[in-house]
């Protein structure tokens, strides 16, 4: 999990985000933030060689929560346990040329994005999407 400002609670409002890793079409990271623009310019900073594309954003009521709703959604995509990163598609599903397209990871993304939606409602969390 993000390092939070002093005086910010994990469960207070703010967003949940998905966001694609730069030079890996496949990898996406599923996070939390109270500010979604200085949070992208961090993720820039933290030794990555490509900056990070947001994908998906929605404004929660209390971000902990929301986060492990979607990190559980993901679990089987999940590529290190101690890590928000996941794979759009995991390495037994898929043809290399699929995990390789920035067309099929969109259209993915997209799907990932809806299965997310249905475990925030399936769990009772409130979320509003934020259309980037």
């Amino acid at each position: 999990m993000q390092k939070l400002q002093r005086g910010v609670s994990p469960y207070d409002p703010g967003y949940i985000y998905i966001v694609r890793t730069g030079n890996n079409v496949n990898e996406i990271k599923i996070g939390l933030t109270r500010e979604t623009s200085q949070r992208l310019r961090t993720l820039f900073n933290t030794s990555v060689a490509l900056p990070f594309n947001p994908k998906a954003i929605w404004k929660v009521p209390s971000m902990k929560p929301a986060e492990e709703a979607a990190h559980e959604i993901m679990r089987e995509h999940r590529i290190n346990d101690d890590r928000e990163l996941f794979h759009v598609i995991p390495p037994v599903h898929g043809t290399a040329e699929e995990r390789t397209s920035e067309e099929f990871s969109d259209s993915s993304i997209d799907k990932i994005s809806e299965w997310i939606e249905d475990g925030f409602y399936q769990a009772g969390i409130e979320y509003e999407r934020v259309y980037l």
